[in-house]
């Protein structure tokens, strides 16, 4: 997502979820399906696209209204993260087979809110990684990480203790 938001117009991938990452043979990390892939309008979104294919678990909540932008990848980055290190989706939303996307945001939405914010209760992780993982994954637009940069910054602070 770094390679993408420093281009100019920045570009946003608008659907980072563990089904588009690769790992690969020599251990780096590529985003892939770029099906979705917008660049960033001056006002500061991207154009309208159809999302009726996305994962909603993965997508902070303003995308509801088709508001994507640096701040939502880097929710749905977060969120790949979390599901990574603890093995459950944020808020432990699970999606029935047979559900429309309108059914699978309305199950994403009240989960999130019955649960408030997000439990980062586990021992396994270091006080530093769950309070990147809040930060990246705030319900409020405004307490998120507003780049990219300041993520992985705030990444690579961290004490070979703490990783």
């Amino acid at each position: 997502a770094i390679y993408l938001h420093l281009h100019y117009p920045p570009l946003v991938h608008n659907d980072i979820t563990p089904r588009n990452i690769l790992l690969t043979d020599d251990g780096h990390v590529k985003i892939i399906d770029m099906g979705h892939l917008s660049y960033i309008k001056n006002s500061g979104t991207v154009p309208p696209f159809d999302t009726t294919d996305l994962d909603p678990r993965y997508h902070a909540l303003e995308t509801i209204v088709n508001n994507y932008n640096e701040k939502t990848d880097i929710f749905s980055a977060t969120a790949v993260l979390y599901h990574m290190l603890l093995g459950v989706v944020p808020w432990g939303v699970e999606m029935p087979n047979e559900s429309d996307w309108t059914q699978r945001m309305r199950l994403v939405i009240r989960q999130r809110a019955d649960a408030g914010e997000l439990d980062l209760k586990s021992e396994i992780l270091p006080e530093k990684l769950k309070a990147i993982i809040r930060k990246g994954l705030a319900t409020s637009y405004y307490h998120r990480y507003d780049y990219i940069k300041e993520i992985l910054c705030d990444i690579e602070e961290m004490e070979p203790d703490e990783e």
